[in-house]
């Protein structure tokens, strides 16, 4: 899997590292899917569903400033990761004994490895 180190970098425009930071943001348009878990037609129905989330599990609540400014990290819920950058294009399963590994696959070609529920590490390929 990709590594990170703790620097932060904007997604657009794009910053050149050798490493992938700590912390990703990335700007997607607000989502409008007929079918998926999280449905949004307008930024303020984003944050709504995000309030609800973290209403149901208060163990979150430490990553909804993240969320809010479209941020990911490692240790965020996959849950979290999509009401920050939206639905993905595609999603990989691997078939792993006892783990579930998920590749979340975003615009601008970022891959988000998720490990049994939270992120694990992304890259940009």
């Amino acid at each position: 899997f990709p590594s990170h180190d703790t620097t932060q970098m904007m997604v657009d425009p794009p910053v050149t590292k050798s490493r992938e930071p700590l912390v990703q943001t990335i700007k997607n348009d607000t989502q409008s899917k007929s079918s998926g878990a999280v449905v949004w037609n307008t930024e303020e129905q984003r944050l709504s569903k995000l309030s609800e989330y973290l209403s149901k599990y208060p163990q979150w609540k430490h990553y909804e400033g993240l969320v809010k400014a479209r941020q990911i990290t490692v240790g965020l819920p996959e849950d979290l990761l999509i009401l920050s950058w939206g639905e993905p294009l595609k999603i990989k399963e691997k078939a792993v004994p006892l783990k579930q590994i998920k590749v979340f696959s975003y615009p601008k070609k970022y891959m988000i490895y998720v490990i049994d529920g939270m992120i694990h590490s992304w890259e940009k390929k």
